[in-house]
């Protein structure tokens, strides 16, 4: 299997840890030559061949999601991998999840289509330099190091500032980078993406959060019941609103950063053109440009720059030890003095990518 980039993998559930796979079926198409010499591209029954397709995952019993293209078939495949196999999920009708058959195989049996030419799947490109959230606090080194000593993180930390009063954290745990936008009392920026699809939630100091969503709509290829192993592992991707429930969710939050942000006309204009930008790879660092705010870590989170590489950088690793590393009461004890003394002010600000941070934050902040 090709390098590819996956989500951060899911609960055990019976010993068994799925991860998130992407997957991309280029459709049959046919070459028919003209009397001219060129050759012209044809679909070959694109829908037909789409519906078959998707009939057939479902009769494999695989929780998957999709999105269609023009020629091809976007999919998210759960996988278990196993050594060197990579075993794709299945699903019964009650949504209790096992092993099913190898990737490779499955993919090529829903792809045989007897006498059509020119069909082809492959893994999504990892990323594996970049990582996949990117955290920024209005402050100082030392507010994010207290606030550590509170959250006490299962892994490892990296950070470094980005002008003279935010600093950008990437961290190796997402529930890590969660409890850390909390925690803080300052403005807070946060990027994550599933290497598809990108979300931004803006979220108020006084009322609820206000999202922008970048990327496809994915349909779900069969529906479990919300509370079983499969519908809670399909909860986790993000992008399955209806298209008309995202389009009013944007038009409302364009409105309402608008007016936080004090956006004049042409402000306005621009941000809900971005906002319109169903690729949406640059969305979210024009935003950021657009709101006045610093776009270190869209490019941090793209790979375009690496935080080890900036001025002031700072790793912090719970799992090795120290002598001189910080005492973790003393470190709560500071933080709590912290959160007491510093007040929030403006826009707490959390902009994420792909996993539903924004969903997370608005039941914290409630």
């Amino acid at each position: 299997m090709t390098d590819d980039r996956r989500t951060p993998r899911t609960p055990d559930q019976g010993g068994i840890t799925w991860q998130w796979v992407p997957v991309r079926l280029d459709l049959h198409r046919r070459l028919t030559e003209t009397p001219e010499g060129g050759v012209v591209v044809t679909s070959a029954g694109a829908e037909a061949e789409r519906e078959r397709i998707l009939k057939l995952i479902r009769e494999q019993s695989v929780p998957a999601l999709y999105t269609t293209g023009d020629h091809n078939l976007r999919l998210m495949v759960p996988v278990h991998i196993q050594g060197e196999v990579t075993h794709v999920a299945r699903a019964d009708a009650s949504g209790e999840l096992s092993l099913g058959g190898e990737l490779g195989e499955f993919m090529e049996t829903i792809l045989a289509f007897p006498g059509l030419e020119y069909a082809s799947w492959q893994t999504g490109d990892g990323l594996s330099h970049a990582p996949s959230a990117v955290a920024m606090f209005e402050g100082s080194a030392r507010s994010v190091r207290h606030a550590l000593g509170s959250v006490r993180p299962q892994g490892w930390f990296e950070m470094a500032p980005s002008g003279d009063r935010w600093i950008v954290v990437t961290c190796e745990f997402y529930e890590d980078l969660l409890a850390l936008v909390d925690e803080l009392p300052r403005r807070a920026v946060v990027l994550d993406t599933d290497g598809e699809h990108r979300a931004a939630t803006f979220c108020p100091s006084v009322g609820e959060p206000v999202s922008l969503a970048w990327g496809p709509v994915r349909g779900a290829v069969a529906t479990y019941p919300s509370d079983s192993p499969a519908g809670a592992l399909q909860s986790e991707i993000a992008g399955q609103e209806e298209a008309e429930v995202r389009e009013a969710a944007r038009t409302r939050a364009v409105e309402n950063l608008t007016e936080a942000f004090g956006l004049d006309d042409v402000g306005a204009r621009r941000l809900e053109k971005y906002a319109a930008d169903d690729n949406g790879r640059y969305a979210p660092e024009s935003v950021l440009q657009l709101l006045g705010l610093s776009d270190l870590p869209a490019k941090v989170i793209d790979g375009r720059k690496s935080l080890s590489d900036q001025p002031g950088y700072e790793k912090f690793d719970p799992s090795a030890e120290s002598e001189d590393a910080p005492d973790p009461v003393s470190d709560l004890h500071a933080s709590v003095r912290l959160s007491e003394t510093v007040r929030r002010g403006g826009w707490a600000l959390a902009t994420a990518a792909g996993v539903g941070l924004g969903a997370w934050i608005l039941r914290r902040k409630r």
